[in-house]
């Protein structure tokens, strides 16, 4: 699960407009006492130069990095338009839209300070343009739709908080992926766990052709475990498909070497059982 959040824009406006509705929605969400500083840039090369507060929100400006000053996270803006040309495109969902994104190397869903400045974001944003906040993965909340007081009543929390970062762990408390960041932590534990237990998995394979199935019985009960908690988030299991993928491989590999195959092949069995169960995920 990431944040995925669309606001249809059918009303032109000016990256000012932008600034100042989003600083007031972040103010207003995070009950914070002053509005903070928004930042908006384009990306040139591999420089990001600012965008002039007078500038207007163009197809010209497709990708915008959106931040806060004194803040090092930030979010991505997609400003893009959805062709009215195909039939099959609902009315409503024509036109102008604006998409936000927020990602970091360690978390596909960016952590808690990008969801807050992106919640905020697209509060201001949907106040601006009078339109609901469309959650396409439900990051924020239960409802795939919402307009704006709803979607600030589902989310504002109540401090008052001096620090963005507060503010933004406590609002992160209220979203379904606060049950998803405990999950991603035991997944790290259990990858953590899964590597230091490679030699004695595949050693005895290497050196003898043979199967230690207390130690293939620890790793299975492991995998389990990883494919139950990253049954709902694709970006979990990407990981474990790879360690499933290459032990199946070494196990094919010595099997070919050994006279007495059968019980290399059974666990290639258990893997594939694995590996069956990981690629049906909805």
């Amino acid at each position: 699960m990431s944040l995925d959040l669309t606001i249809p824009c059918p009303k032109p406006f000016r990256a000012l407009e932008m600034a100042v509705y989003c600083e007031r929605a972040l103010q207003d969400l995070l009950d914070l006492p002053t509005r903070p500083r928004l930042k908006i840039w384009t990306k040139q090369g591999e420089w990001d130069v600012p965008l002039s507060l007078e500038e207007d929100l163009t197809e010209k400006l497709p990708l915008l990095g959106v931040g806060l000053e004194g803040v090092p996270e930030n979010i991505q803006m997609v400003y893009y338009k959805i062709d009215g040309a195909a039939d099959w495109i609902p009315p409503e969902e024509r036109g102008m839209r604006a998409g936000l994104t927020a990602s970091d190397e360690e978390l596909a869903w960016g952590g808690a300070t990008r969801l807050a400045l992106g919640a905020g974001v697209a509060l201001g944003l949907s106040r601006l343009q009078g339109t609901p906040v469309i959650d396409h993965k439900l990051s924020l909340s239960h409802q795939e739709s919402q307009g704006s007081e709803q979607f600030l009543q589902a989310l504002q929390v109540k401090g008052p908080f001096t620090e963005f970062q507060n503010a933004a762990e406590a609002l992160f408390r209220r979203t379904p992926l606060q049950a998803l960041n405990g999950q991603r932590l035991r997944i790290l534990e259990i990858e953590r766990d899964v590597d230091a237990m490679m030699m004695d998995l595949l050693g005895p394979l290497r050196m003898r052709q043979t199967v230690e199935w207390g130690a293939f019985q620890r790793f299975f009960n492991l995998a389990d475990e990883w494919l139950d908690l990253s049954r709902h988030d694709a970006d979990m299991g990407e990981k474990l498909e790879s360690i499933l993928v290459l032990v199946r491989e070494f196990l094919v590999d010595e099997a070919k070497k050994s006279k007495n195959p059968e019980d290399i092949l059974r666990a290639a069995k258990e893997l594939d059982l694995r590996l069956a169960n990981l690629r049906a995920k909805p």
